[in-house]
């Protein structure tokens, strides 16, 4: 496109006018501005003033301060062809405003331009003279104490500002014309921040039609206007822009151009009318609609032309069931057409930027989708996203029951499929760790009996295993019961006893006080206090080499002798399962005369509750009894005992307390808790147990007679027996009990007293088991005996299961397995189970989850057929002899593969990280290998990278590495010649699976084992230089080569050559550096080197044989210009001959501009 047409495109008004100045522009002289300073200065001296086009080279900075005579009717244009606003060049005034009269009489157009300084802009055109048209296309006007421009005459000039930025101007724009002219002046697409003042209106006497603002964005601005506003009203003309201070700009603290660009919520986007808009930006890139709608002010994020893709669409994992939701986001010119793919089939009906689908529980575990945005221009398509569908995790393998010693650690283990996160829990439901395994240090005996299970969790929900139970075996000592608080009267013997078990235990009891604690008693279980006269609070430390524990501290209660309620039960015994014997004592310390003057007892009552004492005394509780003074007074002791009937409770605790029944006044005193007394309603006392297994007995018609005797023994004890057990167990399940009662009991008795009972069941005509059979009895009283066991091998003996399995070869729906036998083991056939879930081992297993196949055992391979693509099968084989049941699946004889996608090997690496070292110029890559369906193969891990080729080809040859199963690996590639810097490349690794000839199948990458890298500029390289005299050494992408001089010797340096970096604002006038900078880090002393450096640009109207190698010493800043070889146009390199070391400085390129 020609500048005139360039221009035509973003204009807006008064076409045919405009025309004409562009047209004039296309005629100009160009010249090229490349210095900065006062280089643009210099030409706007001369007079008369010529029709120019400047074009202003970036990031420099132009100062006018000279007074510029010419005011002749002229055609100017200041252009810079870049388009990133950080970087255009700068217009700086720095002398007074009437210096810039280039600007009267003349039609003018800036360009991508920086205007800033502490003098304003002109856009003045002399009264009487011809009308010119001032044009700002993409500006920027910034930091201005002054108005940034006066928009000033007296003639009705054409003045538009398209896509400018006015940022932190002390006054933006001052309006000042006379002779009531009419100027047209237009801001379009524009953006005003944070100025003090935008419109300052000093002379307005000009119509209100003659200024338009569109589509413009003001924020953060104290005033719009300043001034007279009457007749331009300029509040009106800005309605169709958008005026806030909050949601708008992508940075909060902005200084450069860029940081006003729009932020992806801001309240600017999709906001103007598309009407008559410039088709491009600040940047000059393509504006986009959505409903038609422009985003406002001088930046556009939404990016016209063909559809682009700014937000790809990610993987997403969900639980099967659950909706999973995937969002694609894109620009371009409206409007845009989407459609989704699913495994590359459109779906019907998803035809919008975001879709939402419902995981299927019957279509494997991964399914992919991918969407396709079109316009009137083109078509594209996004990445593939991946829905990952996770069922409910199941435990496997269960944790089991640990015996440790006291001190040492115990660990647990447990196994779930599908699950993405473990933690174990305590008895009490707390979780106290996270992972498969839990690992308790030093177990104390306080854990023994606790259970624990492991939870296994997913998105898709969780699953608890069976509880695991740690038994602890104490070393330190233990106190397992606590003393109790006692109550004794004044002057009796008080007895306070605690029950530890450890080693060699010492006792040390304390009376705590409040100036401490004192030391009581002798070094024993029990402290005996005689004569007690005062209460007190006691414990007790136990200790041994191991360890050192403290008891609870309780209370020792002394009673005086006028206590209302003195009562004391001293004991309660369970005398059978009905009645309980309380011993009652210190009623004798109370009154029991029938003096109607005096208070006195005439009875006592007991309360009694299941699990917790009475609270208060009620003279009608339903467990209570009341007992006549008399009654107990007549026994002639301190002590009195009664039997009393409590209700029928299978092994629970009664807790009863007493209480006296005073009259003269009536009055029942309050419980006193440390004066009861509690019962467990069962013994604990362990049961001798007469009986025994007097034969068990296993018959080939898979039964078992069972003869137990020592029935009479146990005859002698039927007052205390309530019922005999016998039942039998496979491992910790019982499987059927006999309860023998009382009547079955007497016939016994009344025969031999020898009991015998033949049993029948499935399982003993099975696969070989060990039953187990029990006996014990129960008294009375709800106590047990010991368990009498027998144990009984059943069924038919198991073949030995010394056989090996592998895979052989894996195709999409078929796995060739083999196996190996041992001579000598006589196994007729072997059968193999196969399935997608692991198969248990040196167990049996619900046969129904597998198939199975029977095969000869000498044929020693098999094909299984008919098999799902791309899925895990396991497989598990059983032998079989003659007369033998079939054998367990044992470790050797099971093995796993993966079926494959048709024409493909499965490839199981995910390619975890991929990263640049700048410390050490090395590439570092990290995988991960998932080995299941692996087994059997021998695997090697193929490295691929490359430019443009995403996955490569083992035939091009492939970096092998050994691969480690079941672990992450990780690999290191040094950054040498064959590698091109500031580039992406692109890694794949391939997997390799082992053939019969020692060769390898190379499984293709996928998504999961390929990234990109991009490798970076690095600081330094390592050569190693030269081989031989034909050598040569070429690095940082060819810029720099290194090649052995005529007379060099044989032998071989290794150097690092450093990026050098020169301040350019030292180096000599006039000079230009146009290569990157090179300095060797050793300087081996040799003999001659060639070297060539690549420019990297050139300033216009300079070419490479313009262009020497300099040697720069940043020190003293002096140069040295080197003997020139050779230089290449078509590639723009420049060879010297030079002696490294000679040569303690760095090499650049460079080209005087200097005349000499």
């Amino acid at each position: 496109m020609s500048r005139v047409h360039r221009i035509c495109a973003i204009g807006r008004v008064q076409i045919f006018c405009l025309l004409v100045l562009f047209m004039a522009l296309e005629t100009l002289a160009a010249i090229n501005l490349t210095r900065g300073g006062n280089e643009l200065d210099s030409i706007l001296q001369m007079k008369p003033l010529p029709d120019d086009t400047f074009y202003l080279a970036e990031q420099l900075t132009f100062e006018l301060k000279e007074h510029y005579p010419s005011e002749d009717s002229t055609t100017l244009a200041f252009i810079h062809e870049g388009n990133d606003p950080d970087n255009y060049p700068i217009l700086k005034h720095t002398g007074d405003q009437n210096n810039y009269h280039f600007f009267k009489n003349k039609n003018i157009s800036f360009t991508h331009i920086i205007f800033e300084g502490s003098i304003s802009f002109h856009s003045q055109d002399v009264s009487g003279g011809t009308v010119h048209s001032k044009i700002f296309k993409g500006c920027i006007f910034r930091n201005s104490t002054e108005p940034a421009f006066r928009l000033t005459g007296g003639l009705a000039s054409t003045i538009i500002f398209e896509n400018c930025l006015f940022y932190k101007n002390s006054r933006a724009l001052e309006f000042a014309f006379w002779n009531k002219v009419s100027p047209n002046i237009e801001f379009t697409h524009c953006t005003f921040d944070s100025n003090d003042v935008v419109f300052d209106l000093v002379t307005t006497d000009f119509s209100a039609s003659s200024v338009k603002i569109t589509n413009s964005i003001f924020s953060n601005n104290r005033e719009i206007t300043r001034g007279d506003n009457t007749t331009l009203n300029f509040e009106s003309k800005i309605t169709e822009s958008l005026k806030r201070n909050d949601y708008i700009y992508i940075v909060e603290n902005r200084t450069k151009p860029s940081d006003w660009k729009l932020s992806v919520n801001s309240k600017a986007r999709a906001y103007s009318d598309t009407t008559g808009a410039p088709l491009l930006d600040i940047r000059d890139t393509i504006r986009g609609s959505f409903n038609g709608k422009y985003d406002a002010g001088c930046w556009a994020l939404l990016l016209g032309g063909p559809p682009s893709i700014s937000l790809q669409p990610k993987d997403t994992t969900v639980a099967e069931g659950t909706e999973a939701s995937f969002i694609v986001e894109a620009n371009g010119s409206e409007p845009l057409s989407y459609q989704w793919y699913k495994n590359d089939e459109a779906m019907t009906g998803e035809t919008s930027a975001e879709l939402t689908v419902t995981a299927p529980t019957d279509e494997g575990e991964v399914i992919e989708f991918y969407c396709e945005i079109g316009n009137k221009f083109d078509t594209v398509t996004s990445e593939v996203c991946t829905l990952t569908i996770v069922k409910r995790p199941e435990f496997t393998v269960h944790p089991q029951d640990t015996n440790v010693i006291e001190g040492d650690n115990a660990s647990f283990s447990a196994f779930a499929q599908s699950a993405a996160r473990y933690y174990w829990i305590g008895d009490n439901g707390d979780s106290i760790a996270e992972g498969h395994k839990l690992v308790l240090e030093a177990v104390s005996y306080e854990q023994n009996g606790m259970q624990y299970r492991c939870v296994a969790v997913n998105i898709a929900g969780s699953d608890t295993s069976n509880a695991a139970k740690l038994t602890v075996k104490g070393k330190a000592p233990f106190i397992e019961k606590d003393p109790v608080t006692v109550a004794v009267l004044k002057g009796e013997t008080a007895v306070i006893y605690l029950k530890a078990s450890g080693a060699s235990l010492t006792y040390q009891w304390y009376k705590s006080e409040e100036s401490g604690s004192t030391p009581v008693g002798n070094n024993n279980d029990s402290l005996v206090i005689a004569n007690a006269t005062e209460s007190g609070f006691y414990y007790c430390v136990v200790k041994n080499e191991f360890k050192e524990v403290t008891s609870d501290t309780v209370e020792l209660v002394v009673i005086d002798q006028d206590d209302p309620n003195p009562l004391f039960i001293k004991e309660v015994k369970m005398v059978d399962r009905d009645h309980v014997l309380i011993s009652l004592q210190r009623f004798d310390l109370l009154p029991a005369n029938s003096d109607e003057e005096q208070p006195y007892v005439d009875a006592i009552g007991i309360w009694y509750e299941e699990g917790t004492y009475p609270n208060h005394p009620i003279e009608s509780a339903p467990n209570s009894v009341k007992i006549p003074m008399s009654k107990i007074l007549a026994s002639g002791s301190s002590t009195f005992d009664t039997i009393i009937e409590v209700p029928r409770r299978d092994c629970i605790t009664y807790y009863f307390v007493a209480s006296p029944f005073w009259k003269n006044p009536d009055n029942v005193p309050p419980f006193k808790t440390v004066n009861g007394a509690t019962v467990f309603m069962c013994s604990t006392e362990k049961l001798a147990n007469p009986m025994e297994f007097s034969k068990v007995e296993y018959k080939s018609s898979g039964t078992i007679d069972v003869e137990i005797n020592g029935f009479n023994t146990l005859e002698n004890k039927k007052d205390s027996l309530e019922y005999v057990l016998v039942w039998y167990s496979l491992g910790q399940e019982v499987v059927k009990c006999d309860t023998l009662k009382k009547d079955t009991l007497e016939k016994i008795w009344s025969a031999s007293g020898t009991w015998s009972k033949r049993y029948e069941d499935a399982l003993f005509s099975g696969p070989e088991e060990i039953i187990t059979f029990n006996i014990s009895w129960r008294g009375i009283l709800g106590n047990y005996s010991d368990t009498v066991k027998a144990e009984q091998s059943v069924g038919t003996a198991r073949t030995t299961n010394n056989c090996e399995l592998f895979v052989e070869s894996v195709q999409s729906t078929s796995v060739k397995l083999r196996w190996s036998t041992v001579q000598g083991d006589d196994i007729e056939k072997v059968r193999i189970w196969y399935g997608t879930k692991p198969i248990p081992i040196n167990q049996g297993f619900d046969t129904t989850e597998y198939d199975s196949i029977i095969r000869d055992a000498d044929i020693e391979e098999v094909l299984i057929s008919n098999l799902n693509e791309n899925t895990v099968y396991y497989f598990g084989l059983q032998t079989y002899a003659s007369g033998l049941y079939w054998s367990f699946v044992t470790e050797k004889s099971s093995a796993s593969a993966r079926t494959m996608i048709p024409g493909t090997l499965p490839n199981t690496i995910t390619n975890t990280s991929i990263s640049f070292d700048s410390s050490s110029n090395r590439i570092k890559i990290n995988w991960d290998i998932d080995t299941v369906g692996t087994s059997g193969s021998k695997l090697k891990t193929g490295f691929w990278w490359d430019i443009t080729d995403e996955k490569g080809n083992p035939s091009k040859g492939l970096k092998l590495i050994d691969s480690t199963l079941s672990m992450s690996d990780e690999i290191f590639i040094d950054l040498d010649q064959q590698f091109l810097v500031d580039t992406t490349y692109h890694f794949a690794l391939w997997m390799g699976y082992e053939t019969k000839d020692g060769g390898y199948k190379w499984a293709e990458p996928g998504k999961e084992a390929r990234k990109t890298l991009r490798i970076p500029m690095p600081g330094w390289f390592k050569i190693a230089y030269f081989k031989s005299k034909n050598d040569s050494v070429s690095i940082f992408n060819h810029k720099v080569v290194l090649k052995p001089g005529q007379n060099w010797s044989d032998a071989i340096y290794e150097d690092t050559l450093l990026v050098f970096k020169p301040d350019l604002s030292k180096l000599k006038p006039g000079l230009i550096p146009v290569s990157m900078g090179i300095d060797f880090y050793r300087n081996h002393p040799s003999t001659d080197i060639l070297m060539s450096l690549t420019c990297d640009s050139l300033p216009k109207g300079y070419s490479t044989k313009d262009v020497f190698m300099y040697q720069y010493d940043e020190l003293t800043d002096s140069i040295r210009v080197l003997p020139r070889v050779s230089f290449d146009e078509s590639n723009r390199s420049v060879t010297s001959s030079f002696m490294p070391h000679q040569m303690r400085f760095p090499f650049m390129l460079m080209i005087d501009t200097q005349e000499p």
